[in-house]
């Protein structure tokens, strides 16, 4: 059947799927394996206590998670972030994707464990509170190096008047993007290498603000690890 096929495709990803009604309790009617990797409970197991899920949310997520479930109207979609308790104790952090199913009846969930981007985004946000206690300009960056270079993930106040950029304009963007355009290939080249090597990386850069003037600075770059090893660059 449809569903077989669906589950064997999904059994080992990260992704999974759920079909649930769309009146409460919303009763779920099909699982995917790999949910027991969220709850640490089998799928079966919740399919035969229509209860199980809703007990399973966090009760500050309830209510506001079953609004939404019961609000979507045929042809909408709905995306709704949401606690979950695993049964060896902690919650996780769960990310669903919404539609009404053919003939109305059900909702179709695909669904995903955040647990760990929305960790890593409070994480961000307490060291940039921290990090506004300094006098010295800094930015945290995510550490990759794509073609646009590397995206500002938090930045302090001293460098926000360092640049004159507030910072909802500086997230997301490589701060190689503040460089002056007349800047030494031969030093990005340098700081690629020490992206990729992981090595700590330092140079007297000029830096273009916002209101277009240039001016010197000394860069020093060295990696910052998080609690999942994941790199990240402070500069």
């Amino acid at each position: 059947s449809t569903r077989e096929q669906l589950s064997v495709l999904l059994k080992d990803g990260p992704v999974w799927v759920a079909l649930r009604s769309r009146e409460a309790p919303f009763t779920p009617h099909f699982l995917t394996d790999s949910v027991a990797d969220l709850v640490g409970v089998s799928p079966q197991d919740l399919l035969d206590r229509p209860e199980a899920w809703l007990q399973l949310i966090h009760p500050d997520d309830l209510e506001r998670v079953q609004a939404g479930w019961q609000a979507i109207e045929p042809g909408a979609s709905h995306a709704v972030t949401y606690r979950v308790r695993h049964h060896l104790g902690g919650y996780r952090w769960l990310r669903e994707f919404l539609q009404v199913s053919t003939g109305g009846r059900h909702l179709t969930a695909v669904c995903s464990d955040v647990t760990e981007a929305v960790l890593t985004r409070r994480s961000l946000r307490s060291l940039a509170t921290a990090l506004d206690e300094l006098y010295d300009a800094v930015i945290v960056t995510d550490g990759k190096a794509s073609s646009d270079g590397l995206h500002i993930e938090a930045a302090n106040r001293a460098f926000t008047q360092l640049t004159g950029y507030p910072v909802a304009q500086l997230l997301g963007r490589s701060p190689l993007a503040l460089l002056a355009a007349d800047i030494d290939t031969a030093l990005i080249r340098r700081l690629r290498s020490s992206i990729l090597s992981g090595s700590r990386f330092e140079s007297r850069v000029k830096l273009e603000r916002a209101d277009r003037d240039q001016i010197e600075v000394d860069w020093h770059m060295s990696p910052v690890y998080d609690a999942w090893g994941t790199t990240r660059l402070r500069q």
